[in-house]
């Protein structure tokens, strides 16, 4: 496929991808394009490290709509969910459908360079050393809240870590 075909696939809508190639190729193609020429890894980094700075959360969730227009490709038929679903390809697969949009799992991840930040909130909390809501608060929101904001993430983490661990039990055979 030449690099002007490739191109067109990102300027067109996914209805009018559908409506060009009539199997599911031309979808796939696109997100392949879409994964490695339009938002390789670190200018997705980078495009999500500017949305949490620039203040693109709502909510604490990344609007990923806000990111559109910073696209390296202009004019583009992108939608939001698309450019979700690439960033979730950057962690791995057991991570890829805990706290997808959240801008503190995002900071952690990326800024701070935890691999689980699930984790990580939930091992701090065990530990119990003094100060732990602070620290957990200013790393996870780059500031303090709360301490409530605090026990209600680790509340959230701890919940998320026992669903992965039935998952992956699950996928082993052992349910």
């Amino acid at each position: 496929m030449s690099e002007q075909d490739e191109l067109e696939l990102i300027r067109m809508t996914r209805t009018q991808v559908l409506h060009a190639r009539t199997d599911s190729s031309g979808l796939q193609e696109r997100k392949r394009i879409l994964a490695e020429k339009v938002l390789p890894p670190e200018t997705l980094k980078r495009l999500i490290l500017m949305a949490i700075g620039s203040g693109w959360v709502h909510n604490g969730r990344i609007r990923w709509g806000m990111l559109l227009p910073h696209l390296p490709v202009q004019p583009h038929g992108v939608e939001a969910w698309e450019v979700r679903y690439v960033a979730l390809d950057l962690r791995p697969w057991e991570l890829q459908h805990e706290f997808e949009s959240a801008a503190w799992w995002w900071r952690m991840y990326l800024l701070q360079g935890i691999a689980d930040p699930t984790a990580w909130v939930v091992e701090q909390a065990e530990k119990h050393e003094p100060g732990w809501v602070e620290r957990i608060g200013e790393i996870a929101y780059g500031k303090a809240p709360g301490r409530g904001k605090v026990y209600m993430l680790v509340r959230n983490c701890r919940r998320a870590l026992q669903l992965r661990q039935e998952y992956l039990a699950y996928l082993r055979g052992e349910r």
